[in-house]
Parts: C-alpha cells; structure tokens; sequence
C-alpha cells in the first residue's frame, strides 16, 4: 500500500490513513560461531534503574538487571570496556570526526555497530581526539584511558549527590563541570560517577574519585570486592558513653557475621582489613573531621571502621543516633586536609594515576560475590 503513496494523506489534522510501521531488519555483521558473551551494558547506562540503586547501595537488584547478549562486541562494547568511553560519547565522537580506526575516520554512527572477535579488534589501531582540546590535537591510543579519560579528587559534603543525573540539582556533576581545572567538556561529562567503597551514600563526607571511565567504574563500585574504605564515626557532644560501645558492638558483630566471614575465602595480598576499634580523637589542628563540622561538637572518642562494605541498614542505625560518618579513606588514596578546603576537583598526578591502575589490577583479581542478605530493606 505505501507504493500508493497513501502516506502522503497523513498530512491533515484528522489523520485517517497510517501505514503501518515495521522494524527494520538489520542483518549480522559476524556469524554466530560461539556460544556467546554477556555485556552488561545497562548496568551504567540506563540510568533509570543504576543510580538509584547504586545510590541506596542494593546490590541483588544490580544483579538482577538485564544483561545484553551478544555473540561477537562491536566497536560500542570495544570502547566501551577496554577503552572506558561510555556510548553517548562514543557517538558524539564519531559526529564530530575524533575516531578513526585503522588510519580510516569513521563517520557514520552505524559504523559503531560492526561485530568482529576479541582477537580482531586487539590487532586494530583504534584512536580517538579527545573533547576539551584544540582541533589538531593530537590522536591517541584508546587503550591508553589515562591519556583520555579524566581522574580527579573531590571532598564530597553533605550538600552534594554522589548521583550523576543531571537533572538533579545536587549531583557533584554540577561542581566538577563548573569548578573542574582540568577542562572537562561537556562532552566528556558523559560517564562522570564517583568511585567509592560500597556503601558510601548520600549524607555522608568524605573523599571521592571521580572520573569518566566507565571501564574502571563498574570494577571499583559495582562488582568486585577488593576496594576497602576506611570510615571515621563520631558521635555529638554530650551523648552517653554506653551509645559509643553500643555501636561499636553492633559494628563488630555486623562485620564479623556479613563481611569478614567471606574474607577468608579471599585470596587477597596484601589482606583486606574488616576491624572496628574505639580510639581517642586526634588533637584539634591534627583532626581533619572537625575541620568538616565546624558548627558541631563531637566527645573525644572516635570509632575507626575498614571495611569494603558498609551495609545498607547499619549505616541507617548509626545515622538515626546522630552520628556523623565521614569517608577518609578510598582505597589507596587519603583525604588531605588541602581538598577539605578548597572544595574543588583537583586532578592526580602521574604517581597517583600509577597508584590507581595499580589498584585496579588488584580489584580485577579479587573478585567476590557477597551474600544479598546484607542488601536486604531494614525490617
């Protein structure tokens, strides 16, 4: 019927004649000759359901999200896990002439679908320009992320999200794009999350990386425990001493039954620490969480927690007893006094860029599946 032209009628108000409109069939770049790989591409990507759940900290439903199949990676999957480059900005590349695979630019966006094997896009020269600089600059390697990604340290407050949605007024997205002196694009902001020790939430200080690689995001927040954070816990001035020993007990028992009781299947060097301890606070100009609160008082005695996880509902216990938790420990990077105050991204240095990629080999290998009761909502 469309070879009458009855489409042409559609012009009008009243709309009486439709065609019918039917997908369009696109055929296989490669044929299936395995059994197949999981992508998990909407774990970061449709927003609708990762934010909110990694910001409420609930890894059954990270889990449970629905993975994409394919048999071969195209050039979206290629950039998207080895190179770190999320697909918006995989697209916006291609729109403005910054990808070339091969000495060949690539110019349209389907040319992003093309499927090949693992072993064929290792042996392609796969560059890219990055966004923020001059037109001429020069091109780089995609597998080299620290030459194209951006790695900075943030001091995240209270008055700041850890999501990324843009539509929040709160998201530290906001802070990094306007404050950043590091020249982020506002297409680079693309894949901006803040990598953090599982269980870092909304309300919390602390020290946050924030970065676009969305090849390390998923490996340092979502699915691997390796990373471990170290949190200091005080309590307001004049309350009791039996509220510390309590939570103090209560952390304990919580570590030692959820957490630590899966660390020994760990083979992990060095080990990953699970201890609370009760200690003096530090002298007021050596105490960095004071200088974080400096409209409230806290009593002389701080709780220490290391940990790779802080579960969900036990941060919720010690948050409705008016404790204040504050995150000076990330891996193997420490809140310094310097960040606290300025308030503004500061990008690492090249040692720290070393430290970094040395730590995520480690997450790569110690890989562990936590048991979801510690996931479970508060009875």
């Amino acid at each position: 019927m469309s070879s009458l032209g009855i489409e042409k009628l559609n012009q009008g108000l009243s709309r009486i004649v439709s065609v019918r409109p039917r997908r369009e069939v696109r055929r296989q770049y490669l044929e299936r000759r395995s059994r197949g790989c999981v992508f998990r591409i909407g774990t970061l990507h449709n927003r609708r359901l990762s934010e909110e759940v990694l910001r409420r900290n609930r890894r059954g439903f990270t889990n449970a999200q629905l993975n994409t199949v394919a048999f071969a990676p195209s050039l979206y999957h290629w950039l998207f896990h080895r190179g770190g480059v999320p697909f918006a900005e995989s697209q916006r590349l291609v729109e403005q002439g910054r990808l070339k695979v091969d000495g060949v630019l690539v110019t349209r966006p389907r040319d992003l679908e093309s499927q090949f094997e693992w072993s064929t896009f290792q042996r392609m020269d796969i560059q890219l320009r990055p966004f923020g600089g001059s037109p001429e600059a020069a091109w780089v390697p995609a597998l080299k992320r620290a030459r194209h990604r951006h790695y900075q340290f943030l001091y995240l407050d209270r008055s700041l999200s850890i999501s990324s949605e843009e539509t929040n007024p709160r998201s530290f997205v906001h802070r990094v794009v306007q404050k950043s002196t590091a020249g982020i694009s506002p297409e680079a902001a693309f894949g901006l999350n803040v990598l953090r020790p599982i269980g870092f939430l909304d309300g919390m200080n602390g020290l946050g990386l924030i970065t676009n690689d969305v090849a390390m995001i998923r490996y340092w927040n979502n699915e691997f425990l390796g990373n471990y954070g170290v949190y200091d816990l005080r309590f307001p001035r004049g309350a009791p001493a039996e509220v510390i020993r309590n939570a103090a007990e209560d952390i304990s028992r919580t570590l030692q039954d959820g957490i630590a009781a899966h660390l020994t299947s760990l083979s992990a060097t060095p080990p990953i620490p699970c201890v609370c301890a009760v200690r003096a606070s530090p002298p007021q100009a050596q105490d960095l969480v004071s200088a974080m609160y400096p409209t409230s008082a806290f009593i002389s005695e701080r709780i220490l927690v290391s940990t790779p996880l802080f579960p969900y509902r036990l941060v919720r216990r010690l948050q409705r007893a008016r404790c204040a938790i504050s995150l000076v420990r990330s891996g193997p990077f420490v809140l310094t006094p310097g960040l606290v105050q300025s308030r503004s991204p500061r990008p690492l240095s090249p040692v720290e860029l070393g430290i970094l990629f040395t730590f995520e080999k480690r997450l790569k290998v110690n890989r562990m599946v936590l048991s979801l009761s510690q996931f479970d909502p508060e009875d």
